[in-house]
């Protein structure tokens, strides 16, 4: 698989040290399980980019849509993808002597998804933005040709300046790309090797979410 950054091809290579490691033989003669997690978006509490993110496109009450509704971006809340790893580790410590029916998770890479609706980037985070800022969404989504111009320009404007001073803009090609270019995860995975169902609902997660994005954005 071509993955688009090095932030990509790195976690990929971590994923194969972790999944090549499973059942090794640890220096206390004991045996190394081991399976690989793979996340979505996340959004909740300790989450901020994309809220951060969605703030910077809100523009006098009214909430800037990016790209297309027909591109779907899987995201999660943080305290169900929390949940999935306390189940992995507990499949992982008692797989030899686990009676239950599940197939045992060693050596795996495993998709995370919870409840949260499959939606585009943009209408993930209108409904928070609504009730923070009355924004409302735009008429409009601004075109992925559009947007991929506005972060070339912005990424060659920093590559020209880096001589001088370091210039950091939120929209990069690599973002850009993100919003189109998301594997959809196969919830049942960790259903079947975990046992895991989410443990909030997606009401209560994004009662949650919101919460904590309105404590964060009203710190100085």
């Amino acid at each position: 698989m071509k993955h688009l950054s090095a932030y990509g091809t790195t976690k990929r290579k971590a994923e194969d040290l972790i999944l090549a490691a499973n059942n090794s033989m640890l220096p206390n003669r004991k045996t190394l399980r081991s399976c690989s997690l793979r996340l979505v978006g996340m959004y909740g509490e300790g989450a901020q980019m994309g809220i951060r993110m969605a703030e910077k496109f809100v523009l006098s009450n009214m909430f800037v849509r990016l790209g297309s509704n027909r591109c779907l971006i899987p995201h999660a809340y943080v305290g169900n993808i929390a949940g999935a790893y306390i189940a992995a580790i507990s499949r992982l410590r008692n797989t030899s002597s686990d009676e239950s029916e599940l197939p045992s998770p060693d050596g795996l890479a495993i998709s995370l998804a919870d409840n949260t609706p499959l939606t585009s980037w943009s209408q993930v985070y209108q409904p928070f933005v609504a009730q923070m800022f009355g924004a409302k969404p735009s008429r409009y989504y601004v075109p992925f040709w559009l947007l991929l111009l506005i972060a070339f320009v912005l990424e060659l404007v920093s590559y020209l300046m880096k001589p001088f001073f370091r210039i950091k803009f939120d929209l990069s090609l690599f973002n850009v790309q993100c919003l189109y270019n998301i594997p959809i995860p196969r919830a049942e995975e960790a259903r079947k090797y975990l046992g895991y169902e989410p443990l909030y609902s997606y009401k209560t997660s994004f009662a949650k979410s919101l919460k904590y994005y309105v404590y964060i954005l009203k710190k100085p």
